[in-house]
């Protein structure tokens, strides 16, 4: 089986992804399918391929370079993140888990410490990627980036009550994770030649924002600029 790499127009997969940021034509409409890890099973044994192989399978654009997956797993489906966050997969979120304890049960960061990034793996994994023979726009990936990560620590619910009652807390504890963040944009946009990067983080709700956009824009907006603004 042939991966989907050039079309009519010859354009392989990253020229497409670019063409398509700087608004011009392309042959087709540059794509990236992906699944929850239970669907990427049956999905693969349906077309008999190995999961691993489904993104280039489908004929994916994009591939995306996380760095965050330095935890272990303690026990089956029970895994401890690069922050020492547990996450229970074995109940109906699977993919990402729910949180066993919050690790910041008060509003105070002496009782924690931060860990530091991998950076021999962050300086070998673009390499790798950029490497490998794949003609897709490669992002470096930042899931759980800066909100998300917040609440891991915390608890949702703590958080969203300390942005009204604790909020130099919430600011130190956001300074700590943009400081690890920046940490590997700086060695990965210095150090390689990556097409992207990839931030994943999570302020939504059905309705809406989960918070206000005046708190927002107070504790979220400036951590995110300077992540942005690093990278371009």
């Amino acid at each position: 089986m042939k991966s989907i790499t050039k079309g009519k127009r010859g354009l392989v997969r990253k020229e497409r992804v670019i063409n398509a940021i700087q608004h011009k034509a392309t042959d087709l409409i540059p794509y990236n399918i992906e699944l929850t890890k239970e669907e990427l099973i049956k999905v693969s044994e349906s077309l008999r391929i190995k999961p691993d192989y489904f993104p280039e399978y489908v004929g994916n654009h994009i591939e995306k370079i996380t760095y965050n997956d330095d935890g272990v797993y303690i026990k089956p489906g029970v895994f401890r993140d690069e922050f020492g966050v547990i996450w229970n997969k074995t109940g109906l979120h699977r993919d990402i888990g729910t949180i066993e304890t919050n690790l910041l049960k008060e509003p105070n960061l002496k009782v924690y410490h931060f860990p530091e990034p991998n950076i021999d793996r962050v300086r070998k994994l673009p390499t790798e990627a950029i490497n490998n023979g794949r003609d897709t726009f490669k992002f470096s990936k930042l899931f759980f980036a800066y909100f998300e990560r917040a609440w891991s620590l915390r608890g949702m619910e703590n958080l969203l009550m300390d942005f009204l009652l604790n909020p130099s807390f919430v600011e130190k504890l956001l300074e700590h994770i943009l400081h690890y963040n920046l940490r590997i944009i700086e060695v990965v946009v210095q150090e390689s030649e990556i097409d992207g990067f990839y931030f994943g983080d999570d302020y939504g709700q059905q309705n809406g924002l989960i918070m206000s956009p005046d708190t927002w824009r107070k504790f979220i907006k400036p951590g995110l600029s300077k992540m942005f603004r690093k990278v371009k």
